[in-house]
Protein backbone atom coordinates (compact mmCIF):
# COMPACT_ATOMS: atom_id res chain seq x y z
CA UNK A 1 0.00 0.00 0.00
CA UNK A 2 1.31 3.75 -0.82
CA UNK A 3 2.27 5.87 2.13
CA UNK A 4 0.52 8.81 2.63
CA UNK A 5 3.33 10.65 1.98
CA UNK A 6 3.69 9.48 -1.75
CA UNK A 7 -0.15 9.78 -2.33
CA UNK A 8 0.28 13.89 -1.55
CA UNK A 9 2.87 13.96 -3.75
CA UNK A 10 1.26 12.13 -6.62
CA UNK A 11 -1.33 14.69 -6.08
CA UNK A 12 0.44 17.74 -5.88
CA UNK A 13 2.23 16.51 -9.25
CA UNK A 14 -1.37 16.13 -10.99
CA UNK A 15 -2.39 19.09 -9.46
CA UNK A 16 0.48 21.32 -10.26
CA UNK A 17 0.27 19.99 -14.33
CA UNK A 18 -3.33 19.83 -14.33
CA UNK A 19 -3.81 23.60 -13.90
CA UNK A 20 -0.60 24.82 -15.53
CA UNK A 21 -1.88 23.35 -18.39
CA UNK A 22 -5.48 24.60 -18.18
CA UNK A 23 -3.89 27.92 -17.87
CA UNK A 24 -1.20 27.77 -20.93
CA UNK A 25 -3.15 25.26 -23.23
CA UNK A 26 -6.74 24.36 -22.66
CA UNK A 27 -7.46 23.08 -25.48
CA UNK A 28 -5.52 19.86 -24.20
CA UNK A 29 -6.78 19.06 -20.74
CA UNK A 30 -9.73 17.07 -22.30
CA UNK A 31 -7.04 14.44 -22.42
CA UNK A 32 -7.21 14.35 -18.61
CA UNK A 33 -10.69 12.81 -19.05
CA UNK A 34 -12.30 10.02 -20.13
CA UNK A 35 -15.68 8.85 -21.85
CA UNK A 36 -17.09 8.32 -18.28
CA UNK A 37 -16.37 11.80 -17.34
CA UNK A 38 -18.33 14.75 -16.66
CA UNK A 39 -17.02 18.01 -16.15
CA UNK A 40 -19.00 20.91 -14.40
CA UNK A 41 -17.69 24.52 -15.11
CA UNK A 42 -18.87 27.71 -13.49
CA UNK A 43 -18.05 30.86 -14.80
CA UNK A 44 -19.10 33.45 -12.25
CA UNK A 45 -19.57 33.58 -8.42
CA UNK A 46 -23.19 33.90 -8.41
CA UNK A 47 -23.39 29.60 -9.77
CA UNK A 48 -25.88 31.13 -12.23
CA UNK A 49 -23.19 30.68 -15.20
CA UNK A 50 -22.44 27.40 -15.91
CA UNK A 51 -21.94 24.58 -18.04
CA UNK A 52 -21.46 20.49 -17.64
CA UNK A 53 -20.53 18.15 -20.34
CA UNK A 54 -20.50 14.44 -19.97
CA UNK A 55 -17.53 12.06 -22.19
CA UNK A 56 -13.91 13.04 -23.26
CA UNK A 57 -15.15 13.90 -26.33
CA UNK A 58 -17.75 16.82 -25.50
CA UNK A 59 -15.47 18.00 -22.99
CA UNK A 60 -12.91 18.72 -25.67
CA UNK A 61 -15.16 20.88 -27.33
CA UNK A 62 -15.12 24.41 -27.12
CA UNK A 63 -17.52 26.28 -25.35
CA UNK A 64 -19.78 28.32 -27.62
CA UNK A 65 -20.54 31.99 -26.41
Amino acid sequence: MASAAAATQVGTYFLRNYYNLLQQTPDVVHQFYSEASTMVRVDDLTGNNTATRSCRSAIAKPRAG
